[in-house]
């Protein structure tokens, strides 16, 4: 801790704390500006849970690599991403994790080629629809009082 505390009235002496908190797989927040600042779901009230930084390329490496080699193997054929909603940049992480498995396959050789396994809608695009298929649908215009 010695290396990286600073020295009050030194801001330039912060620079090695600031770095060593900014390589986490978690954003740190002030808790009363997380809701502002942060772009992570919450649930409920709870912002101190972590969240994982998919944004940064190392941190979707080491959580994705076990994964990529499931997918080159052929031992994997579909994905399930709840909540990528939560996720600071959405579409990125799909448009990564779909190109990361797409090549994934392609290098494992041609018995695990086959078209792309991810597709990028996600449960909300078509939830509705599907939704619709257990409830009765209306008669009539709705009635407003």
């Amino acid at each position: 801790m010695a290396q990286v505390n600073g020295s009050v009235g030194d801001p330039a002496s912060f620079d090695a704390l600031e770095g060593l908190l900014d390589a986490q797989s978690y954003r740190l927040a002030y808790w009363r500006v997380a809701a502002e600042e942060i772009n992570y779901r919450r649930f409920f009230a709870i912002n101190d849970l972590a969240a994982i930084r998919q944004e940064v390329p190392d941190v979707f490496d080491a959580t994705h690599d076990l994964l990529l080699s499931l997918i080159a193997a052929g031992e994997v054929d579909g994905v399930r991403i709840d909540h990528p909603d939560g996720l600071w940049d959405p579409a990125d992480y799909l448009r990564t994790l779909q190109q990361r498995a797409f090549l994934a396959r392609f290098r494992a050789g041609s018995d695990a080629r086959r078209a792309n396994p991810i597709d990028d809608e996600t449960w909300a695009a078509w939830q509705p629809e599907l939704d619709a298929l257990w409830h009765e649908r209306p008669i009539g215009d709705p009635m407003y009082l």
